[in-house]
């Protein structure tokens, strides 16, 4: 059989059907993405078998599993980091995005105030635990911490003034 040629006229019979290419596009970039994340995740366990304590490495993988919505084995490895040092403020900073991501709000104030009690002027954290005493509803606790982030960055105290009009409203007190 002689190979299919196409002519300048042929083209012109074609006929595209827009929606079974922007399918088949999406499914392309869907099986690309999968492929790429199995390669990255190769990538930070390949890195662990050399390094298995490395804690770094294991809150990238966290972070990474997190990311593609595989939230037990991100789990799992913050929690593998915390076995290694139960310290870790990186680790229990990132449990507690979890849970709070997870609106898990009592397991996030666990691991946030544990972390602040290991490090009290991460204005970061400051701002993770106002906003996690806000949806437990523990405005003064909230209004505490708001004034300990005012005292270590102005600027980002600022930059969320918004979150002050909740404890105004609440207590009917500005806040300064």
């Amino acid at each position: 059989f002689p190979p299919i040629t196409y002519s300048t006229t042929d083209s012109l019979d074609i006929v595209v059907d827009t929606d079974t290419v922007k399918k088949s596009i999406t499914k392309d970039l869907t099986v690309l993405s999968e492929e790429k994340n199995k390669f990255t995740e190769m990538q930070y366990l390949d890195v662990l078998k050399k390094y298995p304590d490395n804690i770094f490495n294991l809150n990238s993988l966290g972070l990474f599993y997190y990311r593609t919505n595989n939230i037990k084995k991100s789990e799992m490895v913050f929690n593998q980091a915390l076995s290694i040092d139960s310290n870790n403020v990186m680790a229990l900073n990132n449990l507690g995005n979890l849970y709070f991501l997870n609106k898990n709000f009592e397991r996030a104030e666990h691991y946030y105030l544990k972390c602040y009690n290991l490090d009290a002027s991460n204005s970061g954290l400051l701002l993770n635990i106002i906003r996690v005493e806000l949806n437990l509803n523990k405005l003064k606790d909230a209004e505490l911490y708001y004034q300990k982030l005012t005292k270590i960055n102005h600027e980002l105290a600022a930059k969320y003034d918004y979150l002050k009009t909740k404890f105004a409203q609440k207590f009917k007190t500005p806040i300064k």
